[in-house]
């Protein structure tokens, strides 16, 4: 007993020492657990990340947690010490604090309410993305689609060991179309063309890309040589009846393309480089023999 004529609270404790250890150890458990929290949360949150959003919410948070560590200190400190005043100025400051941060958090709830779930973030980064690999006018794959699929084309293809081709599209006099009727109607005939490829590719493997101007690319899995050709002809043909009249100076009269083909099966020769390369020079020649036609890529074996 002090000098005030108070008795340490824990005289009631004492001649049971099991209720005398189970309040010690439980109030120091749950006083040491609320310092970890608090420690974690200014680590954290103000030492390695002061970007993070509701930092001085975050704090006060902090700061009432260590209070309420502290009240449990305190109900220790009493059992042998009657310092009832300064446990209580110590549940008025937990108090306060948890008042403050009530009223801190209040405000807040609209934006925790709206702010949006994982799922939802990821959907929509699936959407930015396909956005960032889509060609704004045909709706296909553009360049940057077109190399990662590509790419991951050809790694499945090693894997399996099965065949794969690359099929090469270009318009043919393209140019003398958007000087012949402009370029909106150039635009409206490539949006043509590539749903008319599109709709060529009956295969849930064949993926159409847009990779140039008026250059788009089909990436064929599961396609060996003759299958790649079939495919070619049946894209060729299928542009041609569409009956999009060219300008005067073309070589045909209606619009058409040619078309460069690789396929490959051995996984030793199977390689993005090898698949582009000899497609881009079987376009070339297929351009060189008079453009509305298919040529086959020379054998990749030397």
């Amino acid at each position: 007993m002090d000098a005030s004529g108070f008795m340490p609270h824990g005289m009631c404790f004492q001649w049971q020492p099991g209720v005398l250890l189970l309040h010690t150890i439980s109030d120091g458990l749950i006083a040491a657990s609320y310092f970890t929290i608090a420690a974690v949360l200014v680590y954290v949150i103000l030492r390695r990340r002061l970007d993070v959003p509701y930092v001085p919410t975050i704090a006060m948070f902090a700061a009432f947690i260590i209070a309420c560590g502290l009240t449990h200190v305190a109900s220790i400190v009493v059992i042998w010490w009657p310092l009832y005043w300064t446990q209580g100025w110590i549940s008025a400051a937990t108090a306060a604090l948890s008042v403050l941060t009530a009223v801190t958090l209040v405000p807040l709830l609209p934006q925790l309410i709206a702010a949006r779930s994982p799922k939802h973030l990821e959907r929509l980064n699936g959407l930015l993305l396909a956005d960032a690999t889509t060609d704004a006018l045909t709706r296909t794959l553009n360049r940057r689609g077109f190399d990662a699929h590509v790419t991951g084309a050809v790694a499945r293809a090693q894997r399996s060991t099965n065949p794969i081709a690359l099929l090469m599209i270009d318009i043919d006099d393209f140019k003398v179309f958007n000087d012949s009727f402009g370029h909106p109607a150039g635009d409206a005939a490539l949006a043509a063309t590539a749903a008319t490829i599109g709709s060529s590719c009956q295969r849930a493997g064949d993926v159409l890309a847009r990779v140039g101007g008026e250059e788009f690319a089909v990436i064929a899995e599961n396609t060996d040589v003759r299958g790649a050709l079939h495919l070619a002809e049946r894209i060729r043909n299928a542009v041609e009846a569409q009956h999009i009249a060219h300008g005067g100076e073309a070589r045909y009269p209606f619009l058409t393309v040619s078309i460069g083909v690789c396929a490959v099966d051995d996984e030793t020769d199977m390689s993005v480089a090898v698949l582009v390369s000899r497609a881009d020079a079987a376009l070339y020649r297929a351009k060189e023999s008079g453009r509305n036609c298919v040529a086959m890529a020379e054998s990749v074996r030397s």
